[in-house]
């Protein structure tokens, strides 16, 4: 299985891709291990270059790449020429996580019009470019002086549905609005209010990869499991994310069915009907 993780400085960092390489390899038996430095280098049409740096993870039959860039917007990708294409293209993801938002949120010249338009035709390129592979797209954490953070939530929620993306939403699994600062009275968020620390980092990386089952097998094992976890409102030294029940319609789980497709599912619902495929 081929992860392919973008996102913004949470995913340039080693922090939130360390912690969700250990998390998918420890569900699924396996020890991943690091397999080097990545890049994406991407044209803008422009002509301008971004280059999007990470690392690779890899294990038995688990391949997990991030890239990310600090203060990068979806725009990097949105803007991009077919370099785009070429970089999904070489890498192969059997998912590929979109983890961008946090610096939209704190823009001044924000539109919400102009920025949902440009998640519909960047997630159509994807969609064109990867037909089989399944997408999640990660909402952004809260965060401190993200003004227009609840318009950047909810056209990202709305462009992931057109396109029949999964979208995850971290502010609400964090606990809503100004949860950042219970996270940062319990030494989770760091004193900007925006970043997290590494014990952060790694309850983030629970919302994004709760457990890749070791029991998935080919005709419909669980892949990947996303559950809603809850942290404490009051300060504590620790946060344990609640364990989900599997009945909870706000759980997202991967499924690769028989013909090799990933099909996302509510964990509330059957395997044999879910919520959001990709298909063939």
């Amino acid at each position: 299985m081929r992860i392919l993780h973008l996102g913004d400085s949470h995913v340039a960092a080693p922090g939130l891709p360390g912690a969700v390489a250990q998390s998918i390899s420890a569900a699924r038996g396996v020890t991943a291990r690091s397999a080097g430095p990545a890049l994406l280098v991407l044209r803008g049409k422009d002509g301008r270059l971004a280059r999007l740096g990470g690392q690779r993870w890899a294990g038995e039959d688990l391949s997990y790449t991030s890239l990310g860039l600090n203060g990068a917007q979806a725009s990097v990708l949105v803007g991009a020429d077919d370099s785009l294409e070429t970089g999904l293209l070489r890498e192969r993801p059997d998912v590929l996580v979109l983890a961008f938002g946090t610096n939209e949120a704190g823009s001044r010249d924000f539109d919400p019009a102009v920025y949902e338009h440009g998640l519909n035709t960047l997630y159509a390129r994807i969609a064109r470019a990867l037909p089989d592979a399944g997408v999640l797209v990660c909402g952004p954490p809260d965060r401190s002086g993200g003004r227009v953070l609840a318009e950047v939530v909810e056209a990202q929620r709305r462009a992931a549905g057109r396109a029949g993306f999964v979208f995850l939403d971290l502010r609400a699994e964090m606990g809503g609005r100004r949860s950042i600062l219970s996270w940062q009275a319990s030494g989770l968020a760091r004193p900007d209010l925006v970043h997290f620390s590494a014990a952060g980092y790694s309850e983030l990386a629970l919302f994004v990869a709760r457990a890749l089952s070791s029991e998935a097998r080919r005709a419909g094992g669980p892949v990947l499991s996303v559950a809603r976890a809850t942290p404490p409102r009051t300060p504590s030294t620790h946060v344990t994310p609640a364990r989900s029940a599997g009945n909870d319609a706000n759980d997202v789980r991967v499924f690769r069915d028989a013909s090799g497709r990933i099909v996302f599912s509510n964990a509330g619902r059957p395997a044999a009907a879910p919520l959001l495929a990709r298909q063939p």
